[in-house]
């Protein structure tokens, strides 16, 4: 389980904010009562979970995303170097006429704090790697994820 605090020490959290990039369309949800697997989508569960999320205006629809989850109960989280090293983050990308370098997270840091009932503060710097560490790249997100639903066909 991801490293969270109901009453722990207070984090401090960076309020300025990322912006999107102009050839870009972003989004920043949380969906509550989820969860998901390293190959699996945002499915129905007890958790709740991140998601940003970007598609490419300039290329292809390039989609890429960041999932993680923390407990339900939580009211601010760290999520830690060695925890992201170990799989609980997850990082895709999908383009169906691109050729990139495959890449998954390594290390880094996420944390936040909910800033109203329907907000969190989110502060992501997370390092991503390929397998063989010739490429290297740093993804860092510092926003205000939006409450939405999770709509499934399988109910």
């Amino acid at each position: 389980m991801l490293s969270c605090h109901k009453d722990a020490k207070k984090i401090t959290l960076n309020t300025d904010l990322t912006v999107c990039p102009a050839t870009q369309d972003c989004s920043f949800y949380y969906y509550d009562n989820t969860t998901f697997g390293s190959t699996t989508p945002i499915m129905l569960g007890s958790q709740r979970v991140f998601m940003y999320r970007t598609v490419s205006t300039a290329v292809c629809s390039m989609t890429t995303s960041l999932l993680f989850k923390i407990d339900l109960n939580a009211s601010q989280f760290d999520i830690s170097d060695s925890q992201i090293a170990a799989g609980e983050v997850v990082y895709g990308q999908s383009c169906t006429c691109c050729d990139f370098i495959s890449v998954k997270p390594v290390g880094g840091e996420i944390k936040g704090e909910r800033s109203d009932p329907t907000h969190w503060l989110v502060n992501a710097k997370v390092f991503l790697s390929s397998a063989d560490k010739k490429f290297t790249d740093t993804l860092t997100v510092n926003q205000y994820f939006s409450a939405n639903t999770l709509v499934t066909n399988n109910l």
